[in-house]
Parts: structure tokens; C-alpha cells; sequence
């Protein structure tokens, strides 16, 4: 998820902790299987949260708060 698109840089992965939030999949214990679902969830409330699932099931350690201002959904794959 980002913030601002005009500070993208194409062929840069996403996820930098300032301005993009993003999962490293590789780097999960235990890993990620073929049938796992990754979810992303965004609430707008009073404390902003954006919040990933695994499964439909919340990981706290992934959890990012307190985001201000427009977001945009962003996917990233690589090799």
C-alpha cells in the first residue's frame, strides 16, 4: 500500500516503511504455502490501521498504524 504515487519509482520494490507498507513473503515464519491468502485490510477510523491477514487470520506483527492522507493498493512480485 502507498501513499504517494508521484514518489513511486518504477522497478524499485514497494514497501520502503515511509511512504509504502508491504510484506516480504520470503522472509515469514513458517512460510507461506501454494494455498495460503494474504489479505489487506485498511480502516479509516479516528488511528488509521493497515492490517494484513494470513488465512483470514490478522498478524499483529504486520500491522501498520497511524497512516494520514489518500493510499492506493499496490502489488509487487518478484523472482
Amino acid at each position: 500500500v502507498s501513499q504517494k504515487l508521484s514518489s513511486a519509482k518504477l522497478g524499485q520494490p514497494i514497501g520502503d516503511g515511509q511512504q509504502s507498507w508491504a510484506i516480504n513473503l520470503t522472509e515469514i515464519s513458517p512460510a507461506i504455502t501454494e494455498n495460503d491468502v494474504i489479505g489487506v485490510c485498511f480502516d479509516q477510523s479516528d488511528v488509521p490501521v493497515l492490517e494484513f491477514t494470513r488465512n483470514g487470520v490478522a498478524q499483529d506483527e504486520w500491522r501498520v498504524s497511524g497512516i494520514r492522507g489518500s493510499v492506493y493498493p499496490a502489488v509487487s512480485v518478484a523472482d
